[in-house]
C-alpha cells in the first residue's frame, strides 16, 4: 500500500525555490568558522544524542537536561537559520543578545539558494555591526571579497520578491492586507514553543502580523498553496466590500435613530449656554407663569428687541450731531487752507530775496571768470574794460534789487511768526474736528453692530427653540422618519447582498479546485500508510483550527500527527504543483512526547521514503530539516540524512563547541530561549 502511494506521486525534478546549502558559525569575523554544517536537498536530521551513562554514582555521570540530550544547541541552530532567512522574532533577538556577550565579534553565515540563485549572507551577533551579502556560493570568500559585497537589504528584497511570485492571491481578499514573506516563513519554520498544538500555531508571542488572528491564517494557507479559485477570490473581495457597506449602513441607521435624542440634548445645552442658565433651573414646564429656560429666553429675546429700539433712537441723535461735526470739519479745513496759503506767500517772498541776491552774485562771478578772449579788443574777458563795465552794471542793479527786496522781505519777516502761529492753530482745529467726526462715526457703527448682534442672538435662540420642539417631538414619537425608512431599505439591500455573496462563496468552496484535490489525496495517502486502510484524511481549507483532518481521534498524539502530516502534505504538494510553498520546511523538535516512539518514527520516516522512492536518481525537489532528542528512525541516524549529530557529554559535540562555567553555552541559550517563549505564552 505504501509503495502504491509513493508510486502515484508525479513529482518534478526542479530544485526547491528555497533551500540552504551551508550554515557556518564564527566566533570572530575573519577567522575560520568554529562549525560549518553542510545541508542537503531532501531530509536533514539534527540529532541530539542521549549520552551513554557511565558507571553508577560516578561523579561525572550526566543528568537532567544533558542526559536527555537537551541544551546542546538545537533550538539555537533553528533560530540562527531563521535569522539568515530574514526572520525578526523576539526569540532571535534574545538569542543574539546572549551570543553577543559570548562572541562579541562573532556571527552566523549561510549559503541560501533562492529561486535557483545562490546568496551568501552574514549576520553578526552584535547590534552595532552590519549584515551583508554576496552573490553566489562564496562562503570561503566571505571576509576577503569586500569589494563585491551587496547590501543585506538587496538579498532581503530579492528573497521576498522571488518567494512571493507564486502566491495567489497576493493579498488577503477579505481585508486587503498584503501577504508578506515573514508570514509565510512563520509557517515554514514553526516555533518550538508553539509545541505543534494546532496547525496554525506557528509563532508563540510574536504573532504572524495578520489582522484577523483566526480568520486570516486559513486564507493565507490557501493562498500559499494556490488553492483559492479566481471565482472564490473575486467573491471574497466582493464580500469584503459588501460587509463594509453593510457596516456603514448599520452605523448610519444607528446615527439616525440616535439623532433626535442627541439633538435634543445638544440644543438644550446650547440654550442653557445662550442664557447662562444652570442645571437646577427647569428647562421647560409649559406654563407661561413658571420660571424655566424657554420662558426666560423668550423674555430675553423681547428685551433684546426693545433694546434695539432704544439704540436706533440713539443712532438718530448721533447722526444729527454727526452732521454738525461734518460742517465743523469743513470750516476748519477752509480756515486751515487760508492760513497755509498766507504762510507760504510770506515765506516765498523771503526766499525770493535770498535767491535773487545769490543769482546776481553768481552771474557777476561767471562773467569775470570766463577764460575766452573778447572778440572786440582781443583781451581775456577778465582784462577787458567792456566786460568789467558790464559786471559793474550787474553789481549795481543787484545791490539796488537787493535793497528793494530786503525792505520788502523785512516787512514780511515780521509777519511770518503770526502767520505760522495761525497755521498751527488751524491745523489743531482741523485735527480735533476730524477726530471728533471719526469718533462719532465709530460710535454709530458700534450701535448698528449691536443692533445686528441682538437681532442675530434673538433669531438664533428662537431657531433653537423651534428645532428643540421639532426634535423633541421626533424623540417622543415611535414612528420612523423618512430618513430612517430610507436607511432601513438601504440596510436591507446590503444585508441581502451580503447573504447572497455568502451563499455563492459557500457554493464556490464546495466546488474544490483540482489543486486542492491533489493536496487532499496526498494527505489521505499518508494517513492510510501510517494508520491503515481504515483511516483516512481530507483537507478543509476553511476550518479555523486545522485544514488537515484525520479520521482517527486519539488525543494529543493524533493532533500533533495531523500537524506533521499536514506540513508534509504541503511540502510534497510543492514538488508536484507550482505554488507559493517554496519546498522548504524546518521543524524544531516535533512534539514526540505526545505520541509513542513507534508512531513518531513512522511519521518522521514519511519524508525519507518520499525522497528515496520519488528521487532515486536525482536530488530531491525539497528540503526538510528537523531536530530531535528522541533517536530518529534507524535509517535517519547516519549519513546522508543525519547532517549534525550533537551530544552534551563533550563540548566539541555541542553546536558552539564550548562550555561555560559548568553549564554548556548551548544549554544556556536553549534554556533562555525556551524560558522567553514560555513567558510570552
Amino acid at each position: 500500500m505504501m509503495n502504491d502511494f509513493y508510486a502515484d506521486l508525479k513529482v518534478n525534478d526542479a530544485p526547491p525555490d528555497l533551500w540552504v546549502r551551508y550554515l557556518a558559525l564564527y566566533a570572530e569575523e575573519g577567522q575560520e568558522p568554529t562549525r560549518t554544517i553542510e545541508l542537503r536537498r531532501g531530509v536533514n536530521v539534527i540529532w541530539a544524542h542521549e549520552p551513554q551513562p557511565k558507571e553508577a554514582n560516578s561523579p561525572s555521570e550526566l543528568s537532567g537536561l544533558d542526559s536527555a540530550g537537551h541544551g546542546v544547541g538545537k533550538t539555537s541552530f533553528c533560530l540562527l537559520l531563521r535569522h539568515c532567512l530574514c526572520d525578526t522574532s523576539k526569540a532571535i533577538e534574545q538569542l543574539k543578545e546572549i551570543l553577543e556577550v559570548e562572541f562579541p565579534k562573532g556571527g552566523v553565515a549561510a549559503v541560501v539558494s533562492v529561486a535557483g540563485e545562490d546568496w551568501t549572507v552574514y549576520r553578526p551577533y552584535a547590534k552595532n555591526h552590519h549584515s551583508f551579502a554576496l552573490h553566489g556560493n562564496r562562503l570561503t570568500e566571505l571576509f576577503t571579497d569586500s569589494a563585491n559585497r551587496a547590501e543585506f537589504g538587496d538579498y532581503e528584497k530579492n528573497l521576498s520578491n522571488q518567494l512571493l511570485k507564486n502566491i495567489k492571491p497576493k493579498v488577503i481578499p477579505s481585508t486587503g492586507q498584503s501577504i508578506k514573506w515573514k508570514q509565510i516563513l512563520s509557517w515554514l519554520t514553526r516555533d518550538q514553543a508553539a509545541r505543534f498544538a494546532s496547525f496554525y500555531s506557528w509563532r508563540e508571542g510574536d504573532g504572524t502580523g495578520l489582522k484577523r488572528q483566526k480568520l486570516d491564517p486559513p486564507i493565507l494557507f490557501r493562498a500559499i498553496l494556490g488553492i483559492i479559485s479566481e471565482l472564490e477570490n473575486d467573491l471574497l473581495i466582493a464580500q469584503r466590500k459588501a460587509e463594509d457597506e453593510k457596516k456603514n449602513s448599520e452605523e448610519k441607521l444607528e446615527e439616525l435613530r440616535k439623532k433626535p435624542e442627541y439633538l435634543v440634548a445638544h440644543i438644550e445645552k446650547s440654550l442653557r449656554e445662550w442664557g447662562g442658565f444652570p442645571e437646577n433651573i427647569p428647562f421647560y414646564k409649559g406654563d407661561l407663569l413658571e420660571i424655566d429656560v424657554i420662558n426666560s429666553i423668550n423674555n430675553q429675546c423681547l428685551q433684546l428687541e426693545s433694546s434695539n429700539h432704544g439704540i436706533e433712537v440713539k443712532i438718530t441723535e448721533l447722526e444729527e450731531l454727526q452732521e454738525n461735526l461734518v460742517l465743523k470739519k469743513k470750516n476748519a479745513e477752509i480756515y486751515r487752507n487760508g492760513c497755509k496759503l498766507e504762510f507760504e506767500k510770506i515765506n516765498a517772498v523771503i526766499e525770493q530775496n535770498i535767491n535773487a541776491f545769490n543769482e546776481a552774485k553768481n552771474k557777476k562771478e561767471n562773467l569775470l571768470n570766463m577764460q575766452d578772449f573778447c572778440p572786440v579788443c582781443g583781451l581775456l574777458y577778465s582784462q577787458c574794460e567792456h566786460v568789467k563795465e558790464e559786471a559793474e552794471k550787474i553789481d549795481i542793479k543787484a545791490k539796488r534789487d537787493q535793497q528793494n527786496f530786503s525792505t520788502l522781505a523785512g516787512e514780511y519777516a515780521k509777519k511770518l511768526p503770526d502767520a505760522k502761529s495761525r497755521l498751527l492753530d488751524a491745523e489743531n482745529h482741523y485735527t480735533t474736528a476730524n477726530n471728533d467726526l471719526a469718533g462719532m462715526r465709530g460710535e454709530i457703527t458700534k450701535k448698528r453692530t449691536a443692533i445686528i448682534n441682538n437681532k442675530n442672538r434673538a433669531a438664533n435662540a428662537r431657531e433653537l427653540i423651534k428645532n428643540y420642539g421639532y426634535w423633541k417631538s421626533e424623540f417622543n414619537s415611535n414612528k420612523d422618519t423618512s430618513e430612517i425608512k430610507l436607511a432601513l431599505a438601504a440596510l436591507k439591500e446590503k444585508k441581502d447582498n451580503t447573504e447572497s455573496l455568502s451563499l455563492k462563496l459557500l457554493q464556490a468552496k464546495d466546488q474544490r479546485t483540482e489543486r486542492e484535490k491533489i493536496l487532499s489525496d496526498i494527505f489521505d495517502g499518508m494517513a492510510k500508510n501510517l494508520l491503515g486502510d481504515q483511516a483516512f484524511g481530507y483537507v478543509d481549507g476553511d476550518r479555523q483550527d486545522s485544514p488537515f483532518i484525520l479520521s482517527v481521534q486519539g488525543g494529543e498524539a493524533y493532533k500533533v500527527l495531523s500537524v506533521l502530516l499536514g506540513d508534509y502534505a504541503a511540502l510534497i504538494f510543492s514538488t508536484i504543483q507550482r505554488s507559493g510553498f517554496p519546498g522548504f520546511l524546518l521543524h524544531d523538535c516535533p512534539r514526540e512526547a505526545d505520541m509513542s516512539e513507534g508512531l513518531y518514527h513512522h511519521a518522521l520516516d514519511v519524508m525519507r521514503l518520499f525522497e528515496q522512492k520519488c528521487y532515486k536518481n536525482t536530488e530531491a525537489g525539497f528540503q526538510y530539516i528537523f531536530t530531535t532528542t528522541t533517536p530518529p528512525p534507524s535509517a535517519l541516524r547516519e549519513s546522508p540524512y543525519c547532517v549534525l549529530p550533537l551530544a552534551p557529554d563533550d563540548p566539541h559535540k555541542m553546536l558552539f563547541r564550548r562550555r561555560f562555567g559548568g553549564i554548556s553555552n548551548n544549554e544556556r541559550l536553549d534554556l533562555q530561549v525556551k524560558k522567553s517563549s514560555i513567558e510570552d505564552a
